[in-house]
């Protein structure tokens, strides 16, 4: 009898003494838990503490707080593994994170900073690209008389190895006459750079109607090694498209004169009298004097067209226009061509719109067949005519027109001074007007 009563205390005392080991190994467990948020990987199934560990991990203390839920849960370091898997009853703490960690900018950020510094760089390598290709330009008319010494400034683009700048026409009109030769003692420095003093250009010509001038630096050519400017060879310009416009600095500038915008509009397609097709481009550039003559350039660092040239337009009209590069290389070959061979040429002084461009207005306006006017140049001879912008030619000299070619084709071979009657549908007046117009010389 007392055999079997000491074999039930010892039971007891053993069941006891277990159950006082799994208390503690449990607590012991569950306070590396708290003080780590890790704990042994052969005892988290029996514990239930690793699906516990994913939940508390999906929660974090917010700024004010309280515990905000974060949509996936934060990557728990991986456990250093141990020499042995015996537990110890009593683990020593490490000591917890800093309890103001420093902010970690998200993937979002670092993707934009990288977006905004590969961006910057483009720019400043395009810059760096075109600049040794402008040109600066001042224009001076010495004074006489009660007059003052006046001035002109803008910028140019040099487009060959020979020297051959185009710009402006507008920085020349203080220093031509009305035959369009040079005034006497009038000068047109250019500053290239990296150069320390300008040097003379010589003004090859100008066109009136797309406003573009010709100057040549083929003097220098011997001394200097000019660089020509990247021409883009694309038609494909499109509304919104990011453009740069790289001037030559200002006097107080050491560098710089750097400016970028957008494409706001492209106009319909028109004609010039040879029969060059134009493409004007609108932007929202701002219209600062360096613009005048500077190159416009896409990001891939070519040239697409050259700022504040361009065909007539209103004067109230402040956006600043460019001539596309196509259109600008033929009218400089045809200026230079026309300063070689000193050819009187005829010329009525305006535009049409191209044949597929007229023929969408003519279904939608019921337009009779013809040549639509796109612009009129002042002063030339359909202007002193009173032919207006929007008027139809549907005739000259009693014979159907329907394609720019024609009047291309009839002008080439007119002689200036010839009449030409001109049978114009006018949509304001609603008939057709018969206008005698005389031809006159054109000069470059």
């Amino acid at each position: 009898m007392k055999t079997k009563t000491k074999w039930i205390a010892g039971l007891f005392v053993l069941l006891l003494l277990s159950a006082i080991a799994s208390s503690l190994l449990t607590a012991a467990v569950l306070l590396r838990f708290i003080r780590t948020g890790r704990t042994w990987p052969c005892l988290a199934q029996v514990t239930g503490l690793d699906s516990l560990r994913i939940v508390s991990q999906s929660t974090e203390p917010s700024a004010t707080g309280g515990t905000e839920r974060t949509p996936t849960p934060k990557p728990s370091a991986t456990p250093t593994p141990r020499p042995t898997t015996t537990p110890s009853p009593s683990p020593t703490p490490e000591p917890s994170a800093s309890p103001t960690p420093s902010p970690t900018p998200s993937m979002h950020n670092a993707s934009e900073t990288l977006a905004l510094w590969q961006t910057q760089r483009l720019v400043q390598q395009i810059y760096d690209m075109i600049e040794p290709s402008v040109v600066g330009i001042r224009v001076e008319v010495p004074a006489s008389g009660a007059q003052t010494t006046r001035t002109n400034e803008a910028s140019g683009l040099i487009i060959d190895n020979q020297g051959t700048v185009v710009t402006s026409a507008s920085v020349l009109s203080i220093a031509l006459d009305r035959s369009g030769n040079l005034l006497p003692a009038a000068q047109v420095l250019v500053f290239l750079n990296g150069s320390d003093s300008p040097v003379t250009g010589r003004v090859v010509g100008r066109d009136i109607v797309t406003g573009l001038a010709v100057i040549d630096l083929s003097e220098e050519s011997g001394k200097r090694i000019f660089q020509p400017a990247r021409l883009s060879g694309s038609s494909d310009i499109r509304v919104g498209q990011m453009i740069l416009s790289v001037g030559f600095p200002d006097l107080l500038n050491e560098a710089g004169n750097l400016s970028s915008g957008l494409i706001s509009a492209v106009k319909r397609s028109v004609v010039l009298e040879n029969g060059t097709e134009v493409q004007m481009i609108m932007t929202d550039l701002p219209s600062a004097g360096f613009c005048t003559g500077a190159p416009l350039l896409n990001l891939q660092g070519e040239v697409i067209g050259l700022a504040n040239c361009g065909l007539a337009r209103e004067s109230y009209d402040t956006q600043i226009y460019a001539l596309p590069t196509s259109a600008m290389l033929a009218v400089a070959r045809d200026i230079v061509r026309d300063s070689e061979h000193a050819e009187a040429k005829a010329w009525l002084g305006l535009t049409v719109l191209k044949q597929d461009s007229f023929l969408e207005l003519q279904r939608l306006y019921r337009f009779p067949d013809g040549l639509y006017v796109s612009s009129v140049v002042a002063d030339s001879p359909a202007y002193a005519a009173d032919v207006r912008k929007g008027d139809i030619i549907t005739a000259i000299n009693d014979q159907p027109v329907l394609d720019a070619a024609e009047l291309s084709a009839l002008l080439k071979d007119a002689e200036p001074g010839t009449a030409l009657r001109l049978s114009v549908f006018r949509k304001a007046d609603s008939q057709t007007l018969e206008i005698l117009v005389y031809l006159q010389e054109l000069i470059r």
